[in-house]
């Protein structure tokens, strides 16, 4: 599995939200090169345990934005957050009940589908959201 790379297409704008996509991304990466070097699983699990708990708490941070702006697409936005969640919770509870044999299998799946799934997200409803919020002239929390 490749490395994610930050890219400036990513930007949403939005300081907080692009600091936390930021955080993910290189959560993302340390997962990466904990499971290639087959580090201890007991360091692949508390990264993939922070990644998880990040991850809702930056679509915590999201929603409530949705909220103060009354973005019209909050409801769609707020599904595309629910089904991340569930995949990733999924695929992390499965990577933890498996052997360590089959752990670099399943953490390039998990990182394959984060690196898609955020560079879709980001791009295309993240980018939209943010557009709106800052034409509101809202300033989020930070």
């Amino acid at each position: 599995a490749m490395e994610v790379k930050w890219r400036n297409s990513l930007v949403v704008g939005v300081p907080a939200i692009d600091r936390q996509h930021q955080e993910i991304f290189s959560l993302i990466n340390e997962l990466n090169y904990a499971s290639r070097q087959s580090k201890s699983t007991s360091m692949v699990d508390r990264i993939l345990d922070e990644l998880v708990l990040y991850v809702s708490t930056h679509f915590e941070l999201e929603e409530k934005c949705f909220r103060l702006a009354d973005y019209p697409d909050a409801d769609a936005h707020a599904r595309e957050h629910a089904e991340m969640t569930r995949k990733v919770g999924a695929i992390v509870k499965n990577f933890k009940a498996s052997p360590n044999a089959e752990r670099e299998q399943l953490a390039n799946e998990l990182q394959e589908f984060l690196n898609a799934w955020w560079n879709e997200h980001i791009l295309k409803s993240d980018l939209l959201f943010a557009k709106f919020v800052r034409a509101q002239g809202i300033s989020l929390p930070v």
